[in-house]
């Protein structure tokens, strides 16, 4: 009754797993084999516990198949390039920490050393360092770092260039360019503006 429970609880009540009617309905006969441990009472609990076994082995099974089996990532040689200097930061950052620990580990046994206290501080100040270069790392070699930069410099050129044209047309110095043309998309209709 027991390993049904537990199998209700992590299984959704939608799901009619295959194995709920091997389960035993009767407890295990724990109490006799505890109080007498003759060939009989372990014989019989042998035979109760066989269907929670069975039980047991085919929720392994079906945990086991395919369909629940999750596949690795794959990643390719130009994005494990892009992320080793955040990994390399990361790993200087536990390396740093590491010696951090194992420094204060020493002062706290012997709290009257002056050299280590300073092995402490620039162990101390290497973490520091090291939080830094992981921070500077995620900043600029996060992904889509680049391309948002990129974006945002169109973006600033282009409006550079809509300023000088208002500023043009207010003086009514505006001339239109014979190369430019602007197709806009709005409510499945599209507008085509260029000169004429």
């Amino acid at each position: 009754m027991f390993a049904e429970q537990v199998i209700k609880v992590f299984l959704p009540s939608s799901f009619p797993p295959p194995f709920l009617p091997l389960l035993p309905h009767s407890p295990l006969p724990r109490q006799s084999l505890a109080g007498d441990l003759s060939e009989a009472n372990r014989q019989s609990c042998s035979e109760t516990t066989k269907p929670l076994v069975e039980a047991v082995e085919a929720l392994t099974t079906f945990a086991s198949s395919p369909q629940f089996a999750s596949t690795p990532a794959k990643i390719s040689a130009k994005a494990r390039m892009a992320q080793e200097p955040i990994i390399q930061a990361g790993r200087n950052v536990n390396l740093s920490s590491s010696s951090l620990l194992t420094s204060a580990k020493s002062l706290a046994i012997n709290p009257n050393d002056p050299p280590m206290w300073q092995l402490l501080a620039s162990h101390t100040k290497a973490v520091t360092d090291a939080i830094k270069s992981l921070i500077l790392a995620i900043r600029d070699k996060c992904p889509g770092q680049n391309e948002c930069d990129n974006a945002i410099d169109c973006l600033n050129e282009n409006i550079r260039d809509l300023d000088q044209s208002i500023l043009a047309a207010m003086s009514q110095q505006l001339n239109p360019h014979a190369s430019s043309t602007l197709q806009v998309g709005v409510a499945g209709y599209e507008l085509s503006l260029s000169p004429k």
